[in-house]
């Protein structure tokens, strides 16, 4: 009985670590719009921290793939004057702005924040979908001196966000190892 307390005190803290890895962020815009990828933290808490965000998996150390990057004041490397750090840096918002975004930019994107110390680190995922530009249509109304004029499209087409979740496989064998107890 001893190891199988063991083994789900071990159970229980690899799932609490891997919960906490667990989200991701799905944006989703269209061609030539400009999107922000968010990610923040907290600077009164750490101070300020260098930051880089990546295009891809996020390596073990370093920033691999790195597209932009701050010393927690401003933007000190990037890869192309379409990708902006447009928030307020020095209070944790390393959210990206990427300007007129095009459908290979979809894809998976990591923020990475040095938090001091050994393995610390913050990382957080962005998924991009970008989806073909919407054709804009135009079309003609008479006012009552009947001139004709062409109006703008309507509609407005705003970055979705939503938090995806993933289901723990250490929460199903605590729920088993739970009625294994129980028994």
């Amino acid at each position: 009985m001893n190891d199988l307390h063991s083994w789900f005190f071990a159970s229980w803290v690899l799932c609490y670590l891997t919960i906490s890895k667990c989200s991701d962020v799905i944006v989703q815009s269209f061609e030539g719009e400009r999107v922000v990828l968010p990610c923040k933290y907290d600077s009164k808490y750490h101070g300020k921290c260098h930051i880089c965000w990546t295009i891809g998996d996020i390596p073990n150390m370093g920033c691999g793939n790195e597209i932009i990057g701050s010393d927690g004041d401003k933007v000190v490397r990037k890869i192309s004057s379409r990708y902006q750090l447009a928030g307020e840096i020095q209070h944790g918002d390393v959210s990206l702005t990427i300007l007129n975004i095009e459908k290979k930019d979809s894809g998976k994107y990591g923020c990475r924040i040095h938090v001091p110390g050994l393995f610390n680190d913050e990382m957080y995922y962005v998924h991009l979908i970008v989806n073909d530009a919407l054709i804009p249509t135009t079309w003609k109304t008479t006012s009552m001196s009947s001139s004709t004029s062409e109006h703008e499209p309507t509609g407005v087409f705003s970055t979705a966000m939503t938090e995806g979740t993933c289901v723990c496989l250490y929460v199903i064998l605590y729920c088993l190892c739970e009625s294994v107890m129980a028994e």
